[in-house]
Formats: C-alpha cells, structure tokens, sequence
C-alpha cells in the first residue's frame, strides 16, 4: 500500500492525495466522513484534497446527501495519465528545442553518479555511426556488452581495450598486460569512451559509491584528438606487450609504468 502511494507521488500526487484515491480504490463509494475514518486524514482536509483528485479526473462523485465519492478505475484513469504525459513531453520537448542555445564545442561538463554516467556511456555508444574507442575493466565491458553488439552488428567499428579478461565475437578486444593488483585496483572501475572523434566521457564508475562518482563529458576536437591518439598509442603498446614476453614483463615490472598507471593518469579521480 505505501509503496502505491509513493509512486502516485510521483505522477503529480500530494501524499494525502495518493492515499484518498488508494483508499477510495478499496471502497465502492464512500462518504467523506468514511475516507476521512479509514485513512485517519481531518474531514476538511479531505474534502479539500477530494476537490483536487476531481479536478486531476481521478475521483467521481453523486449528489446525494451526504454526497458518495467514488475512484474513477484505474485504468482508465492511468491512460488518460499517460496520454497527457506523453503530450507535455513532447510539447516541452519541441520547446526546449526552439530556445536551446548551443553550448560551445569547447564546453566540458561533469555528471554525478553511477547510473547516470552509465547511462550517458549508453546513450553514447547507441550514436556512434563510424568508430568508437572503449577503455575499461572486464566488469564494466560486460555490462556495455548488449550496446557494444548492436553496434557491432550495424557495422561500426569497435575497439576495447579492457582491463581483466574480456572477450566478444566480432569486435577487436586487447586486454592490457599489466597484472599487478595495486595497478588493477585503481584502473579496473575506469572508462575512457570516445565516439566518432567527437564525444568523450571520462568516469570512475563503483557501483558501491554509485552516488558521489564523477565523470567528465566533452566534445572539444583538441582534447578529443589528444585522447584518441593516447589510446591508439596505447593499444599498439598494447599489443606488442601480449606479443612479447620481455616486453610485458618489462611494464608489469618497471617502476616508471607501476607509477604511471597507479598515480600518474590523468583520468583517475579520487
């Protein structure tokens, strides 16, 4: 029953009109004195509150003395809800539109939280037309991996470098060399993603600080260049390094790549 009355909450019910209209749902008909009794809310404050569930279209009610409210069924109700939704949306959508100024190429923005950085990351890949770069950790690949196939399949070109054993038929996947724990713990949660040399996003996605993580989002050509040639770079160095023994053990075990891919990357955020 709360959790109903929650969500009601959510399509533009206060809380006492959420719980009118879910008691209302459990009556035939019922007196305001009734409801005002069953949910324990004043009898001015529910007829107060029934006048606005008869304004939104949610209650009906008949002239008789004292007068009987009823609750119009739910779904009928539910899609008239949603046609109105779906029209205020689109109206706001074409609006926003005429009055939205460009933000500058140059702009970088900055997005709180888990989900939503996901979210952008999925966004993201679903436009990419031509090519897309991925860094990330073997976990976070195999979330994107439904998104990552779909474009796949339309023929785009896909390149991931991922940290941890990730694999996907199809698209060109390198999984980086470098094994040592302490290097893996700050590298595993992050995502590099760059569309069509135009987008960027930068996160440190942990799901169990799913709140407070940050990332970065831009489309200024100059820094998107930079980090696209980085990440080419880094996946031939890559390359070569599974290729060759000597060669992956030097950066699994010289200081100067530990240092470098523990404290010294810029896309790391504490």
């Amino acid at each position: 029953m709360d959790s109903v009355t929650e969500l009601l909450c959510h399509f533009g019910f206060s809380k006492n009109e959420a719980r009118v209209y879910v008691a209302l749902m459990q009556e035939t008909s019922a007196t305001g004195y009734q409801i005002s009794k069953n949910t324990g809310i004043s009898r001015a404050e529910v007829y107060r509150v029934l006048g606005n569930l008869a304004d939104k279209g949610a209650v009906v009610w008949q002239q008789t003395e004292p007068a009987l409210y009823m609750a119009v069924e739910p779904e009928s109700y539910l899609d008239r809800l949603e046609s109105q939704f779906n029209h205020n949306l689109q109206k706001v959508r074409e609006e926003l539109k005429e009055i939205n100024r460009q933000t500058s190429n140059d702009t970088i923005v900055y997005i709180k939280g888990y989900d939503h950085i996901l979210h952008k990351a999925k966004e993201m890949i679903a436009s990419t037309r031509y090519e897309l770069y991925i860094r990330c950790g073997a976990t976070l690949a195999a979330l994107l991996q439904d998104d990552l196939k779909k474009l796949s399949d339309r023929g785009v070109k896909v390149r991931i470098l991922a940290y941890g054993d990730f694999s996907m038929e199809g698209i060109q996947v390198v999984t980086h060399p470098l094994r040592h724990d302490e290097v893996h713990r700050h590298r595993v949660s992050q995502l590099l993603l760059i569309s069509d040399i135009r987008k960027m996003l930068v996160g440190q996605l942990e799901p169990e600080s799913s709140g407070t993580v940050m990332g970065t989002y831009s489309e200024s050509p100059e820094i998107i260049h930079i980090m696209r040639e980085m990440m080419r770079s880094g996946f031939h160095l890559t390359i070569l390094a599974n290729e060759s023994d000597v060669l992956s053990r030097f950066m699994g075990e010289h200081e100067l790549f530990q240092e470098i891919y523990k404290d010294g990357s810029i896309l790391r955020y504490e």
